[in-house]
């Protein structure tokens, strides 16, 4: 008997949730919110994004490594800036042709100091000649001996380098 009870009022308990469900579905102007919320139609948000000219863009980002296309190990006697370079990848080159050019300028600086050292020696031996001792004079033609030296000496690395 109790099983019975109790199935009778799953029953009912059961056809009273199904009327109530069923009440909004029959009459809809009941329910003002579930009537307006299903007339309305529904705003879903777009992603959106400018795109520009892309002749109007200047700067351009890739990633990557840069190498010269001129490239060489060179080894010089002599430093300096380098003034000329005459030679592509792959070309013919004759012997004794230039190559590279390297500013004189450092090296015409340096015969010139060299010359005014060798002109104020000749000028003090000058000076001298005329009432200085023997021991001074001697000296004097040592230094000018060795301002000549020294001035053929840069005068020939300066042809070579030239």
């Amino acid at each position: 008997m109790k099983h019975r009870r109790y199935w009778k009022i799953g029953v009912v308990a059961g056809v009273a949730v199904l009327a109530c469900a069923a009440v909004p579905m029959l009459w809809p102007g009941m329910f003002k919110e579930t009537a307006t919320a299903i007339r309305e139609p529904m705003v879903r948000p777009v992603k959106v994004m400018r795109l520009e000219d892309p002749s109007e863009s200047a700067w351009r980002q890739f990633p990557g490594t840069a190498e010269a296309v001129k490239r060489t190990n060179l080894a010089f006697r002599v430093s300096g800036p380098l003034q000329t370079l005459d030679v592509n990848v792959g070309e013919r080159i004759e012997k004794g042709a230039l190559l590279a050019e390297i500013d004189p300028r450092d090296y015409d600086i340096a015969v010139r100091r060299i010359e005014a050292a060798l002109a104020e020696a000749h000028a003090t031996l000058r000076a001298m000649r005329s009432g200085a001792r023997r021991e001074d004079i001697e000296a004097l033609r040592a230094n000018l001996s060795a301002a000549e030296t020294r001035l053929a000496e840069a005068e020939l690395q300066y042809q070579r380098h030239k």
